[in-house]
């Protein structure tokens, strides 16, 4: 006999699977169907039902949907040890939803302790697990919410439950985050995006990148940080409000901390628009602050004061919601703009006497207060509000383990640099404003030294005024600015500061414009071509008389100004010529730097030259003149160990021990990392499955070579950063040790590198320096005249330097 039923029920293991191996995938509203759909063949009170209506619930929790959850467990399951799960599971549903309101904290983390105990004595790990996940969410004190993130971290990873860890590392993520803790929640924040990708969890992947690019803005690359979140929004808002919400105030705060605050007011008004419908007060909060900090920072003070006046509103609800400071900082800068001083002080006073304040709000407290006292014209307490602001941004950086944190946490300071500088040049205090400005540059590669003479500028002008008068050097430090653009010219006769003829944003534009022709092949010497005298009337016409004709001239560029070579700027006055004509350049990164730095020959160990590679690397060939460069190079040395062709490998590299060199000359392929410099790389030939050296190997082994050429590609980077300038292989270098480095602005692959090449060391071998050998080199060229006297052939190298 044949039954007449409608086919073969799914065994509910199967079916538990299938919803989660979509939880694995990130299809939660695919999940949340397939569960309802499985616990309706289920009698209501059986254990199978229950089962999964809480993965539904799940599901709905995961979508950003917890209230809609709380509602499908409010009633309870049947008791039983059947039933466990469930009674887990609906603990945790009802206090994650609770715990979103900061009123029902206390009953949510009852909830949440009764989901944690269910879930280790059921057992039922995955609901222990989010218990802790969603506890360490509410926690009074960062170091439990870290305990209880970590513990279930070990706890996913003893379960060998991937999906569980991703989410345990993207909480994590999320905690570093909020403590400022940015070594910590990038590692954590790259491991969820890697495991969600290798999961195919597109979302999840994405919540992972909003992460990182919101630790990568904290710490000052905005640039990036903005793409992404633009990137990003199209998936996020298909998500849910929430993340498109999140989405948007993090662009907004972004876009507003690169200085485009009108183009930032729309998307944080987005945020706050969806804020207001999700009804979350915390969150309304949080945009109407941001919103009135951003409108502050475009002087609109009116719109500004309406914004805070809404947070201020929420914070006078009861439920004890967090974020009063930086309302009260709002409310101090709308005061001061609106010419109330003393509130404005009595504002930020009270705030700074609260106790267990971040490092980020001390520091932000001290530097208002520096701005209400300036505004007073009470310039001494001023000035050490502005200090204590400068010792705890010092402390903060200095505390970020990974350099590449480092290198952004310093953009983040500009606006206070720039500003403490401009007080003590309108005070008068001019080698007061020289030592500010000092100590925002070059700070990772001065870590090394100790930094005496940073605090002390009086006496690294005397170590400046005295080799400026003994071997005709001048030195030139560029400060590029909102609110000032100048020169310091430090000479024989003393230091002095010059304006500059431009705002920034024109000089940006210039500088910009003038890279174009050059490297279109452009004759700046031509009649027609004015940029290059424009910028030379710009940037050295204002202490063109102090500069003797031949003398040694050690730049420190700012800004814009990172990405030109001075050298090809057109004298503006007499008879076209470049400025490499009227003296020797060397690019340093601070000129105090050059005072702290160790200065006189290195090791007398002869030459490595490696390079003319066989690539692996998808993209790149071998390079047309590349064996022909290297033997030009290798026969000015007595001593030279060569590694070419299928030797040139990364690992021979660091076996020949490269700090016995005292000239190490790369003849390679190079790719610029904009996005994480530190990963820029050198290719070199493959062996055991590496072909390339990046820069952060680079910077890591000490070298002690009196010079490192890096030609062939792009050898400075693509991107400076504020203090450091450009990332790449010339600051990787200097980083290990090496007295001066030579590298490319941009990308020249012809005949005439080899012949630059061999006049450097050419030159070299007769007893000049290098900063002398490649102006030799370089002149030479300009000499022979045709199309390789073109800046495009020569004007990508420049000698940066941090000695004497």
């Amino acid at each position: 006999m044949f039954s007449c039923g409608s086919g073969i029920e799914p065994v509910p293991e199967e079916s538990q699977r299938t919803i989660l191996s979509l939880f694995k995938q990130g299809e939660w509203r695919k999940a949340r169907e397939a569960a309802r759909q499985a616990g309706s063949r289920f009698p209501e009170r059986s254990a199978e039902h229950w089962r999964f209506r809480a993965l539904e619930a799940r599901a709905l929790v995961y979508a950003r949907d917890p209230e809609s959850a709380a509602a499908l467990m409010d009633r309870p399951p049947p008791e039983g040890p059947a039933y466990c799960p469930a009674r887990a599971w609906r603990a945790w549903v009802i206090g994650f939803a609770r715990a979103r309101k900061a009123a029902e904290g206390e009953p949510a983390r009852r909830l949440l302790e009764e989901a944690r105990a269910l879930g280790a004595s059921c057992p039922e790990p995955e609901a222990e697990i989010e218990a802790k996940l969603a506890l360490a969410r509410i926690a009074g004190q960062p170091a439990e919410a870290e305990a209880l993130l970590l513990s279930a971290l070990r706890q996913s990873e003893e379960n060998r439950d991937e999906v569980q860890r991703m989410n345990t590392l993207l909480n994590l993520s999320a905690l570093y985050l909020r403590q400022r803790r940015a070594d910590a929640g990038l590692l954590a924040a790259e491991q969820a995006r890697d495991l969600a990708r290798r999961l195919g969890n597109p979302l999840m992947e994405a919540r992972a990148a909003f992460n990182l690019a919101s630790l990568h803005g904290d710490l000052g690359d905005t640039d990036n940080a903005i793409q992404v979140f633009r990137d990003l929004l199209p998936l996020l808002r298909r998500s849910s409000s929430e993340d498109e919400m999140l989405a948007l105030g993090q662009l907004g705060l972004f876009l507003s901390g690169r200085g485009d605050g009108g183009e930032a007011v729309e998307p944080l008004r987005r945020a706050l628009a969806l804020a207001r419908q999700r009804g979350h007060p915390d969150e309304i909060r949080r945009y109407a602050t941001n919103l009135a900090i951003v409108l502050l920072g475009m002087g609109r003070i009116d719109e500004a004061a309406a914004a805070n006046s809404e947070a201020e509103r929420i914070l006078a609800q009861p439920g004890g919601l967090g974020g009063s400071e930086y309302v009260g900082i709002n409310r101090a800068r709308i005061a001061l703009a609106r010419g109330d001083s003393r509130a404005a002080e009595a504002e930020l006073r009270s705030i700074a006497a609260r106790a267990g304040l971040s490092a980020r709000l001390r520091w932000e407290t001290h530097f208002r207060l520096a701005q209400v006292l300036r505004r007073e014209r009470r310039l001494a307490e001023a000035f050490r509000h502005y200090e204590s602001a400068l010792a705890l941004a010092e402390t903060t950086r200095a505390a970020q383990g990974r350099e590449e944190s480092r290198i952004s946490f310093q953009n983040t300071l500009l606006a206070f640099y720039a500003e403490y500088s401009d007080a003590l040049i309108e005070a008068g205090q001019e080698d007061a404003a020289f030592a500010v400005e000092e100590s925002s540059r070059a700070r990772l590669l001065s870590d090394r030294t100790g930094g005496e003479v940073r605090s002390n500028p009086q006496r690294a002008l005397g170590i400046l005024r005295e080799r400026a008068r003994r071997h005709n050097i001048v030195f030139l430090a560029y400060w590029i600015t909102p609110p000032r653009r100048h020169v310091r010219i430090v000479s024989g006769s003393g230091q002095r500061r010059v304006d500059l003829p431009v705002d920034a944003a024109r000089l940006r534009r210039m500088v910009a414009e003038y890279r174009r022709q050059v490297e279109l092949f452009g004759d700046p010497l031509a009649g027609s071509e004015r940029l290059g005298r424009e910028l030379h009337r710009t940037l050295i016409g204002p202490v063109e008389e102090e500069i003797p004709r031949g003398a040694r001239v050690y730049l420190v560029p700012d800004g814009p100004l990172h990405a030109l070579n001075f050298e090809t700027l057109v004298v503006s006055r007499g008879s076209p010529r470049y400025w490499i004509e009227e003296a020797t350049l060397a690019v340093v990164p601070s000129l105090t730097v050059l005072t702290e730095r160790r200065s006189g020959p290195g090791r007398p160990g002869g030459a490595l030259v490696i390079g003319d590679p066989i690539p692996s690397e998808r993209g790149f060939r071998r390079l047309e003149h590349g064996a022909a460069e290297m033997r030009n190079v290798a026969r000015h040395f007595h001593k030279a160990t060569i590694l070419a062709e299928e030797a040139a490998t990364p690992a021979a590299f660091e076996q020949v021990e490269p700090r016995r060199f005292r000239y190490v000359h790369f003849t390679a392929h190079g790719k610029a990392n904009s996005e994480s410099p530190l990963d820029s790389y050198v290719v070199l030939s493959p062996s055991g499955g590496r072909g390339v050296l990046r820069v952060r190997e680079i910077a890591a082994k000490p070298m002690e070579a009196d010079l490192v050429t890096v030609s062939s590609c792009r050898g400075t980077g693509e991107r400076s950063y504020a203090g450091e300038g450009m990332i790449g292989f010339a600051w990787g270098f200097q980083r290990a040790g090496a007295r001066a480095v030579i590298a490319g602005l941009w990308d020249v692959n012809d005949r005439s590198t080899p012949a630059i090449m061999d006049k450097l060391y050419e030159s070299i071998a007769a007893g000049h320096d290098p900063a002398q050998g490649l102006r030799l080199a370089k002149l030479a060229q300009i000499r022979a005249g045709g199309r390789y006297a073109k800046p495009f052939y020569w004007g990508p190298f420049q000698l940066y330097t941090s000695t004497f």
